[in-house]
């Protein structure tokens, strides 16, 4: 009896493995759309994964595919947002100073925060006290702007010589908070007092409280 020849699966082509992974890559995108539309709407705990499951149009097994948990894609959408946020001052367009940065921060913003912002301050407010890993994580996208900030502060600096980049450094996490501050007082009241003042005022202030910390630090390290 002759023997049968065993079926064979064929090894998918070059062509259809970039065909899937251009499709997971879109699945991918349209899990983080609908979860950062939902995660800006409802927050992190009002946010469920059937709910980001039918506004993305994928089954929920799609979700646990490419995400561990509802935690790991809220993250991830922060991270994306963040991603957007700091390519649009990656253009040598515009003014290169520390009040030009400002000033561009505000005018993208308007009187609502960034969306990487909002959603961080909702999920340290909402999960950070019960989740210490979801807190630092949440911290390491921050910390992604602050290189930024540094170099902008060191050029604002640069007649401070050798002390100038230990102190931009430095500065750069007081500059984020001083950003942060006005955008959430101007998102919760946009026409308060001084936060009503148009783009450049405010940045020129943020520059002035920036720049003031600095000569009070570099008095304090003269003999």
């Amino acid at each position: 009896m002759a023997e049968k020849n065993p079926v064979t699966t064929p090894a998918p082509t070059t062509a259809g493995r970039a065909a899937s992974r251009l499709d997971g890559e879109r699945s991918r995108e349209r899990i983080l759309d609908a979860a950062e539309r939902l995660l800006a709407e409802r927050g992190f705990s009002g946010t469920g994964i059937a709910a980001i499951s039918r506004e993305s149009g994928l089954p929920a097994s799609s979700l646990y595919w490419f995400f561990t948990s509802k935690q790991d894609l809220a993250i991830a959408v922060i991270e994306r947002a963040a991603d957007r946020w700091l390519h649009s001052f990656e253009t040598p367009d515009g003014d290169p100073s520390l009040r030009g940065f400002f000033a561009r921060a505000l005018a993208q913003s308007g009187s609502r925060l960034p969306d990487f912002v909002r959603l961080q301050v909702l999920m340290s407010l909402e999960r950070g006290e019960q989740d210490p890993e979801l807190l630092d994580r949440l911290r390491k996208v921050r910390e992604r702007i602050r290189p930024l900030l540094a170099r902008v502060i060191m050029r604002a600096l640069e007649p401070c010589g050798a002390k100038a980049a230990a102190l931009a450094d430095e500065l750069s996490i007081i500059a984020i908070a001083f950003a942060q501050g006005a955008l959430i007082g101007r998102h919760m009241d946009p026409h308060g007092v001084a936060l009503h003042e148009p783009d450049e005022h405010l940045a020129e202030d943020l520059e002035a409280a920036v720049l003031a910390v600095a000569r009070q630090r570099l008095d304090r390290s003269r003999p």
